[in-house]
């Protein structure tokens, strides 16, 4: 019976092994698939302002958009997960670091398919909610809390203390551009609430943004 049992567990671990090849190229096919459909439907946003049909397409791609944002936001909390059970490898924060700005630019241009249509409310209140959800994507992530975990593989305190240390201002550059990431998203919110203050179209502020090649700002007209 032991050795049926040996036998047994050598064969599970041998078919996890496949399964995770398996399981690794299926995500990354996915992957593909995502940013392909996210290139898709940035190419729609940007001729919005030349196509008939723009608020059908706007919708369908801020829809779009919003998917694909959901997708690479699983996959960010998958590896953060992933990060919390072991040492962590600094190389991860970039994989991380990678969606965290493909999530961001997902939510920037579905927003500004929003703006293009002049959605400007439906877009102050998704600019909030995305700007909530991505904050508590990294909820868990500080620098210190990410220099401890790289540093938990180290053989004695002193080694542990001083991986710490290094790994300190790769960790705070990470989680700082997380922050502004949020609010990035969240000022596109703000964006929208001024501009529904003032009376200003959507559509007309998109305009002008793009035809503006000489002031470093945009000034919005009461």
């Amino acid at each position: 019976m032991l050795k049926r049992l040996k036998d047994i567990q050598s064969r599970l671990d041998t078919l996890g092994a496949r399964i995770e090849a398996i399981t690794a190229d299926r995500r990354a096919d996915e992957r593909r698939k995502i940013f392909s459909d996210i290139r898709h439907n940035l190419e729609a946003v940007d001729t919005l302002g030349t196509r008939t049909s723009k608020v059908a397409t706007a919708e369908a791609a801020e829809k779009d958009l919003a998917r694909a944002a959901t997708h690479l936001s699983e996959g960010f909390a998958d590896t953060v997960e992933t990060l919390h059970r072991a040492p962590i490898d600094l190389q991860a924060l970039d994989a991380l670091w990678t969606l965290a700005a493909a999530i961001r630019l997902c939510h920037e241009a579905g927003l500004r398919a929003l703006f293009s249509i002049d959605e400007l409310a439906a877009a102050e209140e998704l600019a909030r909610r995305r700007a909530g959800a991505f904050l508590d994507l990294s909820a868990s992530l500080s620098p210190d809390a990410i220099a401890r975990l790289h540093a938990a593989g180290a053989a004695d305190w002193q080694a542990q203390e001083a991986a710490r240390r290094a790994a300190m201002a790769q960790a705070g550059t990470f989680v700082t551009g997380l922050r502004e990431s949020v609010t990035a998203v969240a000022s596109q919110g703000e964006l929208a609430q001024v501009l529904r203050a003032r009376g200003i179209a959507g559509p007309d502020y998109i305009r002008e943004l793009a035809e503006e090649r000489q002031a470093p700002l945009l000034t919005l007209a009461a």
